[in-house]
């Protein structure tokens, strides 16, 4: 068992031009978050529990009658998540291997001044319940693989609980070579984000962006 705890604060942040308070600058903020995690080996397969529990200031809107926009946005109370991850990682069959997690976050917004108590116990705004990923690695041999990987988000809150944005899958394929250019150890990597194309959305807080299209990405990694 391996318990730990961990501070740090956030980089100030100026309000955008959205909102009629455009320009403040906020304070960092200090984070706080415990945990306590297990692991266990079977066979060639690593297992991960952690249980964490994570204090973050939180950021909200608010109402401001006679201004030209007519919000503010202001620094509020904290958000508090607690959460549980499961990992594993580990060789299943001599050229397969298999990476993958699911984590569960119920993140609430509490400690709010006066004016701002409707929006206690209400869930933080873009941060959804489940995640998941899964990924198998075949290795053809000590030079070549593939990668298959599965990616999914839950749904989540935005705009403080007035809308939900729905949940998504994508899934990621890959080829990895590695050879030599004079002497130089090179991994070539040949990358398809989202290869099916599917359409989604993004949840950022106070709001939504479309998901990235179907990707292709080369890269080249040199060992010097």
């Amino acid at each position: 068992m391996c318990p730990s705890y961990a501070q740090s604060y956030t980089k100030p942040v100026e309000v955008s031009k959205s909102y009629d308070n455009a320009g403040e600058i906020f304070k960092p903020i200090k984070n706080k978050q415990t945990e306590v995690g297990i692991k266990y080996r079977g066979g060639e397969i690593l297992h991960s529990l952690a249980f964490f529990e994570l204090n973050q200031g939180s950021y909200i809107k608010e109402d401001n009658p006679g201004g030209k926009i007519g919000e503010i946005y202001t620094q509020n109370g904290e958000n508090k998540f607690k959460g549980v991850e499961y990992s594993l990682t580990g060789k299943v069959a001599p050229k397969w291997n298999v990476m993958g997690g699911l984590m569960y976050l119920d993140g609430k917004r509490e400690k709010l001044a006066k004016g701002s108590e409707h929006l206690e116990g209400r869930y933080a705004t873009g941060t959804p319940k489940w995640n998941a990923v899964l990924a198998t690695e075949y290795e053809a041999d000590q030079n070549n693989s593939a990668i298959l990987r599965m990616n999914y988000v839950g749904k989540s809150h935005v705009n403080d609980n007035g809308v939900m944005a729905p949940d998504y899958m994508t899934f990621d394929l890959g080829y990895k070579h590695k050879t030599k250019i004079n002497s130089t150890p090179v991994t070539l990597t040949a990358m398809c984000y989202n290869v099916l194309g599917k359409d989604y959305w993004i949840s950022r807080g106070t709001s939504v962006a479309l998901g990235a299209p179907r990707t292709m990405m080369l890269s080249a990694q040199f060992d010097i």
